[in-house]
């Protein structure tokens, strides 16, 4: 899979196994913490890093280190949006 990023940078998401997908969304779940006024992000650069490092297709620092702040985030963030996308309808 392939993600298009606002600058039209492309990222390349490998194949999640099963177990891939379980321990993105423990990531993403350990990453906010619910708040009186909203959310708090709970270490949100290292779970970042985490959640790249598990769903590119090259995770190698090299190639994490040619993305920004930005970019890693939106990463993240599409990552989350397919991972979440569909389930709130169990399947049959």
């Amino acid at each position: 899979m392939e993600i298009k990023l606002k600058n039209k940078k492309v990222v390349k998401i490998k194949d999640l196994t099963i177990a891939d997908e379980a321990k993105l969304k423990d990531i993403l779940l350990r990453m906010v913490k619910p708040e009186s006024e909203g959310v708090q992000l709970v270490e949100p650069n290292y779970n970042c890093l985490l959640i790249l490092q598990t769903a590119l297709e090259d995770p190698t620092d090299d190639n994490i280190r040619t993305l920004n702040d930005n970019e890693r985030i939106e990463i993240a963030l599409k990552v989350q949006e397919v991972l979440f996308a569909g389930n709130e309808k169990p399947s049959k």
